[in-house]
C-alpha cells in the first residue's frame, strides 16, 4: 500500500510539472514543444504501455508491424519511406488521425496514412506532422495500448 501512495504521490507531482512546461511553451508560442509536454501528460494519465518498432533504413520496421497486425496497414516500399512517427491503436473501426505540430488535428482515411508520414509525400515534414496515429481493430488483440513506429534511424 505504501509503494502505491508514493506513486500516486510522483504521479501528482510529474502531472504538475508537465502541466506547467506546456504553460512555459504556450507562453512562448513554441507549438512542437507545448505537444510534446501535452503527449507527455497524457501518457502519464493513461499509464499508458507501447511497443516501440525502430531500426535503420529499409529493415522492415512497417512490414513486420503488419504481420503482427495481420493487415497491410502500414505503407512499404523498396526505397525508405517512413518519416513520421505512426501510432497503430485499437479501435472498433479503422481510421486515422493527423496531429500536426501546432496543436490542430485532422481525421484522415487510413489508406491516405502515407500522404502524412512518408517522406515521399510529406518530404522532411512540410506539411508540419507531429505524429500519425492509426486505429485499427486487430491492434485490439494485444497487451500494449498501442503499436509505435518510429522513423528511420541512420547509426
Amino acid at each position: 500500500m505504501e509503494e502505491m501512495h508514493r506513486f500516486t504521490k510522483a504521479k501528482a507531482q510529474m502531472a504538475t510539472a508537465l502541466s506547467q512546461l506546456t504553460d512555459f511553451f504556450t507562453q512562448r508560442g513554441q507549438a512542437a514543444l507545448r505537444w510534446r509536454a501535452c503527449a507527455l501528460a497524457d501518457k502519464l494519465e493513461t499509464e499508458q504501455f507501447n511497443l516501440v518498432v525502430l531500426g535503420q533504413f529499409k529493415r522492415g520496421k512497417s512490414t513486420l508491424i503488419n504481420a503482427l497486425l495481420g493487415a497491410d496497414l502500414l505503407p512499404t516500399a523498396v526505397v525508405p519511406l517512413t518519416s513520421i512517427v505512426t501510432i497503430i491503436q485499437p479501435g472498433p473501426q479503422p481510421h486515422a488521425v493527423v496531429r500536426f505540430l501546432d496543436g490542430r488535428t485532422l481525421g484522415v482515411d487510413v489508406a491516405d496514412l502515407a500522404l502524412y508520414s512518408t517522406e515521399r509525400d510529406n518530404p522532411d515534414n512540410t506539411r508540419g506532422v507531429a505524429q500519425v496515429e492509426s486505429h485499427h481493430r486487430r491492434a485490439a488483440a494485444s497487451d500494449c495500448r498501442s503499436l509505435r513506429r518510429a522513423p528511420d534511424t541512420d547509426y
